[in-house]
């Protein structure tokens, strides 16, 4: 009777075992490829989304106090980009910066903000890999994901809360 207990505790230990190893060789040590902004924009545009580049939009700015304070990020980044669904409901912005620590931080920086802006109803997941990091959360007001692949950096905020942020994100490789 002894005995049946501690094959069956082997068991599940080799199997919690197995988990933690699948676990670590299908996500944590998994390296993504990140996006440029040019097949960013294109796979966007071919389910339908509107894409602005922020350098445009800065061009369009009426006060030379916000286009002085635009041309400092070109040192920074490759592209930054503002795709919109069609129905207005997903804003995702993508950023392709220069370095690896600027996408880092961007990254922590939001969630840090994030943790200002909970109300009670928040629910989170995360998951970090070799290359990337990713943080979804949940309230009542919406859906929001981060993701970072090595320098790059996707901010999703879908602003009712229906749509299916993790498969837009798995269709793009985020």
């Amino acid at each position: 009777n002894n005995k049946n207990f501690l094959i069956v505790l082997a068991f599940i230990i080799v199997l919690i075992l197995i988990g933690i190893g699948v676990y670590y060789f299908s996500v944590i040590n998994v390296e993504k490829e990140p996006l440029n902004g040019d097949t960013f924009t294109k796979k966007m545009q071919e389910i339908g989304y509107t894409i602005k580049d922020i350098n445009d939009i800065s061009d369009d700015n009426d006060t030379q106090e916000e286009n002085t304070e635009n041309l400092d990020y070109d040192s920074y980044y490759n592209s930054y980009l503002v795709a919109t669904s069609p129905d207005l409901k997903i804003t995702i912005t993508f950023v392709d910066y220069k370095d690896e620590y600027d996408a880092k931080y961007a990254f922590e920086s939001d969630l840090i903000n994030h943790k200002l802006d909970e109300n009670s109803k928040v629910t989170k997941s995360r998951v970090d890999g070799k290359n990337y990091s990713k943080v979804e959360y949940k309230t009542e007001f919406g859906k929001e994901a981060y993701s970072r692949v090595k320098n790059t950096y996707i901010r999703v905020t879908d602003y009712d809360g229906n749509s299916n942020i993790q498969k837009i994100l798995k269709n793009i490789g985020y």
